[in-house]
């Protein structure tokens, strides 16, 4: 058998050769460092624009807070500049300072950096506006003190105009000091201080004038040609021609003569005072000027016992400020115990009050107090009348703002606010009281009061003004009153049926129940005037329950 016979290879294996690449990859020492440059530089620019966006992001961060505290600055500047104290500025300061708006730096997640840039905001603007309110304070200062000094150098005009020689001199007196005190000086330049000195005296020379028209006319007639080279050609003759009609009037006004000489009792002095009162105000009538009492008749009348100190001293005031204004204490006082009285009794403590007390017949205005008068005269004779009066006297009250006890007004709120709120209860009130007086029922006019005086957020429901007494009217579900009158003359028909088969409803509750629906009713629609009919049932004063506030 033939054998195949294998050889052995003598090739080898080929062993692969590794290239030198050491000499190769080598760079030149000036590329290696041209290249680590260029690393280092990518990285800073890197860095660069990272913190540039936390810059710009710390910016966002403390705009954002500067917008809250500039709204803060604002309200806080806004709330001292009508104050006239300089210790605001400070208390400005401190209400504004830094720590106080640690709470937003938190809410913010503010950093050093954005609590750095809000600080130097926040010290510039407080600056401005504390140079501002200082300016505006001192100004406010000054125009307070300068109404201040009107007040008392009309008071000074007013005692040197006076018949008595002794309250002349007095008068004299106390302005010459008034001009020489330094704290009255320094209010006003040199100029400003001259004239309103010269200008007082000539204010007072002229109610001089005035006052020796009404009292003694031939002694101004007689001596109108230095009049005139004192006040000039064409005031001069009007002065005369006042002198000459006053002169008429005297000799064909006779008749307070007529009043008894002897003592007169309280009432008797109360019916003296308001008869006086009447004629001063009385302009509508056409024999005005030859009714209207002289300085002299009213001196007369004091001399005479016919009326008081106090009287007197009031129709002098009446006399020379026929346009003067209550003062809004007074009459808020009068108020709360007009609303409390309960009795004829009380009725006639309080007329002798504000006919005998200087401090009430002195400090009101002529036209209050002589509506004041009527309603007393009204109501004495009239108990259910005053009880009626009272109750929608007392309800209008509350629903205007009152303040309780008459003495002060609420604090906290702006001063504008307040103010606002005080004059709109006045006059609200004054309104109430002339309706009253003019024959309209009370309810009325407390309706048309509130119709005038209140609006969408501040009018009163009609649950809570009056309600009947057989029954309870509230509020009916949203949606289901479609005719309103049904729904009053419904409660109508229920009171009569209250009438008709309870015991303890007489006829009088049960006229009162419909008199205090009608009131309800007449409430509605005063409501239903400002929205719609949700709003004019609803139980809640919220001016978003249907009202239309575009009204």
């Amino acid at each position: 058998m033939a054998q195949i016979k294998i050889y052995q290879s003598e090739l080898g294996a080929k062993v692969p050769t590794i290239p030198e690449v050491a000499a190769n990859l080598a760079l030149p020492y000036e590329l290696a460092t041209q290249k680590g440059t260029a690393f280092s530089k990518l990285g800073q620019a890197i860095k660069d624009i990272r913190d540039k966006r936390k810059e710009t992001q710390d910016e966002n961060d403390a705009i954002k807070i500067i917008r809250e505290i500039d709204l803060d600055l604002g309200k806080k500047f806004e709330s001292h500049q009508r104050s006239s104290d300089i210790a605001d500025v400070t208390t400005f300061y401190s209400s504004t300072d830094l720590k106080k708006y640690q709470s937003n730096f938190k809410k913010h997640k503010a950093n050093k950096r954005v609590k750095q840039l809000v600080g130097n905001h926040l010290f510039k603007e407080q600056s401005a506006f504390g140079q501002k309110l200082i300016a505006k304070i001192t100004l406010n200062h000054l125009n307070e003190t300068k109404a201040r000094h009107d007040d008392e150098l009309n008071e000074f005009i007013f005692k040197m105009a006076a018949n008595d020689p002794d309250t002349r001199r007095r008068g004299y007196k106390e302005l010459n000091s008034w001009f020489l005190k330094l704290t009255n000086i320094d209010k006003y330049t040199k100029a400003d201080f001259k004239k309103l000195k010269e200008d007082t005296l000539a204010q007072a020379r002229k109610f001089q004038l005035a006052a020796g028209i009404r009292n003694d006319p031939m002694s101004v007639i007689n001596n109108i040609d230095n009049i005139k080279i004192e006040f000039g050609w064409e005031e001069g003759e009007s002065i005369l021609k006042d002198a000459a009609n006053s002169f008429v009037s005297k000799q064909i006004s006779k008749d307070l003569d007529e009043i008894q000489a002897e003592k007169a009792d309280t009432s008797q002095k109360i019916a003296n005072f308001a008869e006086v009162v009447r004629r001063l105000n009385n302009k509508n009538d056409i024999d005005y000027l030859k009714k209207i009492p002289t300085l002299d008749d009213i001196n007369d009348l004091w001399k005479l016992d016919q009326i008081n100190s106090a009287q007197y001293a009031a129709l002098i005031d009446f006399y020379d400020n026929p346009n003067k204004v209550s003062d809004d204490r007074i009459v808020d006082m009068i108020n709360a115990q007009l609303a409390v009285a309960q009795s004829v009794e009380d009725l006639d403590v309080l007329q002798r009050q504000i006919n005998f007390d200087a401090e009430f017949v002195t400090r009101l205005g002529i036209k209050d107090w002589e509506k004041f008068e009527a309603i007393f005269e009204k109501y004495k004779a009239d108990q259910p009348g005053l009880l009626n009066y009272q109750h929608f006297h007392n309800v209008l009250d509350t629903n205007l703002g009152k303040i309780e006890n008459s003495g002060g007004y609420a604090l906290g709120g702006s001063a504008t606010d307040e103010k606002k709120q005080q004059l709109t209860r006045i006059n609200g009130m004054k309104m109430y009281r002339d309706l009253t007086l003019g024959g309209l029922a009370p309810e009325d006019a407390y309706v048309q009061t509130i119709k005038r005086y209140t609006s969408n957020k501040t009018m009163p429901t009609i649950y809570n003004v009056i309600q009947p007494m057989s029954i309870s009217i509230t509020m009916p579900e949203k949606g289901t009153v479609k005719d309103p009158a049904k729904f009053f003359e419904d409660k109508r028909k229920e009171v009569l049926e209250k009438y008709k088969t309870e015991p303890g409803v007489n006829i009088n509750m049960y006229m009162e129940d419909l008199s205090a629906i009608d009131v309800m009713e007449d409430l509605f629609k005063v409501r239903l005037g400002i929205g719609d009919i949700d709003f004019a049932f609803s139980d809640k004063q919220d001016a978003s329950v249907g009202a239309v506030t575009t009204k």
